[in-house]
C-alpha cells in the first residue's frame, strides 16, 4: 500500500507540473510574439520613442524570465516521468 501511495504521488506531481508547462510555454510563446512585435514597430519608425524602447526592454526581460521558468518546469516534469518509472509495474506473462 505504501508503494501505491508513492505511485499515486508521482502521477499526481505529473499531472500537475504537465498542465504547468503548458501554461508556461503559451505565456511564453504570447510574451515572445509581443516583443516581435514591439521590435518590428521600432524598426518601421524613423525615430522610436523612449517608451517604445523602453516596452520593448520590458518585453525582451519578461521573455528571457518566462524561458528560465519555463526550462525549470521542463526539467522538473523530467524528473516526475522519470520518478514514476520507478512505479512501473512489470508485465505478467
Amino acid at each position: 500500500l505504501v508503494e501505491l501511495g508513492g505511485e499515486t504521488k508521482a502521477i499526481n506531481q505529473f499531472k500537475k507540473l504537465s498542465a504547468s508547462v503548458k501554461l508556461s510555454s503559451a505565456a511564453l510563446e504570447a510574451a515572445r510574439e509581443k516583443s516581435r512585435a514591439l521590435l518590428l514597430q521600432i524598426k518601421q519608425t524613423a525615430k522610436p520613442t523612449k517608451k517604445m524602447r523602453n516596452e520593448y526592454d520590458r518585453a525582451r526581460s519578461s521573455v528571457e524570465r518566462l524561458t528560465q521558468r519555463h526550462t525549470k518546469q521542463r526539467h522538473a516534469l523530467s524528473r516526475a516521468r522519470s520518478s514514476m518509472t520507478t512505479y512501473q509495474r512489470p508485465n505478467p506473462r
